[in-house]
């Protein structure tokens, strides 16, 4: 191998991982699909989700998420989520610390003439960003720095 690949092995073992644990709460999996993996490469961590909703699933409550390696404890913008339902999408940020909390950027009317001027944070429920039913899926990739 090249000095290149000599050095990255210095951070850890590359290969990608089954994040078996993904989901803390907000989420009933039933009959749904939920497949997750991550990799870490020195204190870099890298993951991904994807909850496809079956005929027995559910979206409840605010979302969180079980990191796949301890995270420092910090607050930090992770990475971004999109909500689906049919051919709508909507966009998510992926925040928080030692759990990931996902959250939806949505318009927030402000009172004025100009109508909507700024985007205001709103957990996901089940019925934000729509009322959550079979064949709707939930998606996120996230980066962050682990705690050791």
């Amino acid at each position: 191998m090249n000095s290149i690949g000599d050095n990255l092995n210095d951070y850890g073992d590359p290969s990608v991982k089954t994040w078996s644990n993904p989901i803390a709460g907000g989420i009933t999996v039933g009959n749904g699909t939920l497949e997750a993996n991550y990799w870490q490469m020195g204190k870099m961590v890298f993951a991904q989700c994807l909850f496809d909703l079956g005929s027995t699933s559910a979206v409840t409550t605010l979302i969180t998420i079980n990191m796949p390696v301890e995270a420092i404890a910090r607050e930090q913008i992770l990475g971004d989520a999109v909500c689906v339902e049919g051919s709508t999408r909507y966009l998510a940020q992926v925040r928080g610390s030692t759990e990931i909390l996902a959250v939806l950027a949505v318009p927030r009317y402000n009172g004025s003439a100009s109508g909507y001027q700024y985007l205001d944070m709103v957990n996901i429920s089940s019925t934000v960003p729509f009322t959550w039913a079979t064949g709707d899926y939930f998606s996120f990739q996230i980066i962050y720095q682990a705690a050791s």
